[in-house]
């Protein structure tokens, strides 16, 4: 049994505020099985006024209106001084992963337009990606859950700037195919896996791509640069500080320089001293530039069983084959 509370006509739709939501059905042909559900809210609907340009909807706790029946705005006031109102716009029917808009992108492609949208979850749907080839009458979802800031594309691909790393969706595969980035020449210097991408483009043939790891200009194979920014610090130290290994990248970078060629040894020591990992032992490493740090040497914030080290202070030392030692200090985060 339906728990009615109020009966209306819009849009030559019978409209029923019920316990369960708002319930439509058309008014042609038998409307006393055939009904549609519309849970705007947790609580019942109970009245419904519509005008000759919209339709109003209230409950106890929001009011609602609609123009076409498919998106609605909700107005919810909070007797609680320290909250805040709000306004949040649903779409049940056209199919988007969610109803808060964080991207927008648009590819022209073959006389075409596609729109291209980024979705958070709020009060429901989930965090994903929808793409519509009609302007909005129809949206088509990917099926992978990521957090997208950015879009860019090239002809029929996409690429996808998201908090889960940067995509690309070949125009022959709907599948995401996660990219990896590797400087040309310094096969070590690289975007960390965990690093996030927030945004991306395509000038000229080249793709940009911004993360909190460095920024990438990629030819599409033929060549591959990381740019980061260094302090202009003498003496080595790491980025970021502090840092966590559950959040963010949940790497370490140690930035030192070398005026030539040399054997390197980077130990990483708890506040009483005790050694806590050696990172690396003893290895060859040959400068970028001579102008350059090396970035390339990275602590996940694990000790040498592998588990996850205590937040705190670390100290880590920089050794060369001559004996000569530099060190510094390391804030780790939970």
């Amino acid at each position: 049994p339906v728990k009615a509370y109020d009966f209306d006509t819009y849009l030559d739709l019978f409209w029923v505020a019920a316990q369960s939501g708002m319930l439509w059905t058309n008014t042609a042909g038998d409307i006393s099985t055939d009904f549609h559900l519309i849970s705007l809210v947790d609580s019942a609907m109970q009245r419904i006024q519509p005008t000759d340009k919209d339709m109003w909807v209230s409950s106890r706790e929001v009011s609602a209106r609609t123009i076409n029946g498919a998106i609605w705005r909700l107005e919810r006031v909070n007797t609680d001084p320290l909250k805040y109102d709000f306004y949040a716009l649903y779409d049940t029917l056209s199919n988007l992963t969610g109803d808060w808009i964080t991207a927008l992108g648009v590819q022209y492609d073959d006389d075409r337009s596609i729109i291209w949208a980024s979705t958070r979850k709020t009060e429901g749907g989930r965090d994903g990606v929808t793409f519509t080839r009609d302007d909005g009458k129809e949206w088509q979802q990917v099926p992978d859950t990521i957090r997208a800031w950015n879009f860019a594309f090239d002809n029929g691909d996409v690429y996808i700037a998201a908090t889960e790393g940067l995509f690309k969706r070949p125009e022959s595969d709907p599948t995401l195919e996660k990219l990896e980035f590797l400087q040309t020449g310094y096969p070590r210097r690289r975007i960390i896996p965990t690093a996030e991408f927030f945004s991306v483009r395509i000038v000229d043939d080249v793709l940009w791509a911004g993360s909190n790891d460095g920024i990438v200009v990629d030819s599409f194979g033929a060549s591959t640069e990381i740019l980061r920014e260094f302090s202009d610090e003498d003496v080595p130290y790491v980025s970021p500080v502090p840092a966590s290994p559950t959040r963010g990248l949940q790497f370490l970078r140690f930035h030192y320089k070398l005026a030539e060629s040399d054997y390197i040894t980077i130990k990483i020591y708890d506040f009483a001293m005790n050694l806590v990992k050696t990172v690396v032992d003893n290895e060859f490493r040959t400068p970028r530039e001579a102008a350059d740090q090396d970035d390339e040497d990275t602590w996940d914030m694990r000790n040498g069983d592998g588990d996850i080290v205590a937040s705190g202070v670390y100290f880590f030392v920089v050794e060369k084959s001559s004996g000569e030692k530099e060190w510094g200090k390391i804030m780790v985060l939970p």
